[in-house]
């Protein structure tokens, strides 16, 4: 038999200060006339300590947080033990006490592919609405053995999400210590008629402007024109997630270099903790008509800082490791967002870029 201990605690602190304390059978009025209900919430696992919250009588259930337990996924409320009858009430009137049972899976038990979007889905619950973001970034590529000199370039980008439009700003540094930027070109991403677009125009060559356009069907508008973490730095994770789940035989399957145990951040709690750090390996492999191989390690690791439970600021490194045809060499990308805005997304008052003038990207 579990042991349990008590706390009871208010969903509305007005309410708690009427009803708590004065002895009254639930469905009753308290002193001050109002009718009160119960709802406990039990975390259902031994040593867990089981809240209460007390509602008016008839007023909605708002849905609590949900709870934090170290190694498990929580799954939802239940209105049994066993986690059978899911709980369907929340945002409805509470007429009658009720007892809520948290279920709960081990994170290990998760497949890879789960884990992944565990991940990703817990980031996206701390990303706000943001419509501003300054990235900076170092691109370094060397051979695997340091033959020759390792090649350095110094990026920055400004991302602005408006209404119906998201801009990429680009600009390149001379070199870590100059304080002199050149622009060097302009992204934008729209949706017109059915179709989404991604327009390129270089600042530099105009031979490098480029389209891509997909249809309605083929695309997830939040996805598109969000400028969150999830988008702007987590590429390889969710590159990782769309292997998993449509080409797993492309993924070198090797312990040593295959390792998603630093995604589990089940024990975070944004109320005590100011940041989620996380790594993780994998790589793949590909061979072409001509036996040409191709392999490619992906080693990650990163850190997003937290201020009153959305991403302020992140900094992820990742490592690529790329080999072809016996010769090899290494990509390091270290990306600074050095703060994410929000606020509402104002109208586009620029020149909005015309599909026609761009060439489809050669895929």
């Amino acid at each position: 038999m579990k042991k349990k201990s008590l706390i009871i605690l208010p969903l509305l602190s007005f309410l708690a200060f009427t009803s708590c304390g004065q002895n009254e059978e639930p469905g009753e009025e308290n002193k001050d006339g109002h009718k009160y209900s119960i709802v406990t919430y039990d975390y259902n696992y031994e040593g867990a300590t089981d809240s209460k919250f007390v509602v008016n009588e008839g007023a909605n259930l708002p849905a609590p947080k949900d709870p934090i337990r170290s190694d498990y996924v929580f799954e939802g409320w239940y209105t049994d033990e066993a986690c059978q009858s899911a709980f369907d009430g929340f945002d409805k009137a509470l007429t009658e006490d009720i007892t809520l049972y948290a279920k709960w899976s081990e994170f290990a038990s998760l497949t890879d592919s789960e884990k992944v979007e565990y991940f990703l889905n817990q980031i996206k619950g701390y990303e706000g609405n943001t419509n501003n973001a300054y990235v900076k970034s170092t691109v370094a590529y060397a051979p695997l053995f340091l033959t020759e000199e390792v090649y350095y370039l110094y990026l920055e980008s400004d991302y602005t999400r408006y209404i119906d439009l998201v801009t990429i700003e680009d600009y390149a540094y001379l070199d870590e210590a100059s304080t002199e930027v050149a622009p060097t070109g302009v992204t934008q991403l729209f949706k017109e008629g059915d179709t989404y677009y991604e327009l390129y125009k270089s600042l530099e060559n105009d031979a490098d402007n480029y389209k891509r356009s997909a249809k309605e069907a083929d695309i997830d508008e939040n996805q598109f024109f969000e400028i969150g973490v999830s988008n702007l730095e987590l590429g390889s994770l969710t590159s990782l997630k769309d292997l998993l789940d449509n080409s797993p035989d492309n993924i070198y399957d090797d312990p040593e270099v295959y390792d998603l145990s630093g995604l589990n951040i089940t024990s975070f709690d944004s109320s005590k903790e100011t940041s989620i750090v996380f790594s993780f390996r994998y790589s793949t492999i590909y061979s072409g008509n001509d036996g040409t191989l191709l392999q490619e390690l992906y080693d990650v690791a990163g850190n997003i800082q937290i201020l009153n439970g959305k991403v302020h600021r992140s900094t992820i490194s990742t490592m690529t490791t790329t080999a072809m045809d016996g010769a090899a060499y290494l990509t390091v990308l270290e990306e600074n967002v050095i703060e994410y805005q929000t606020g509402e997304f104002a109208s586009f008052t620029g020149e909005k870029f015309n599909p026609s003038d761009f060439k489809e990207a050669e895929q």
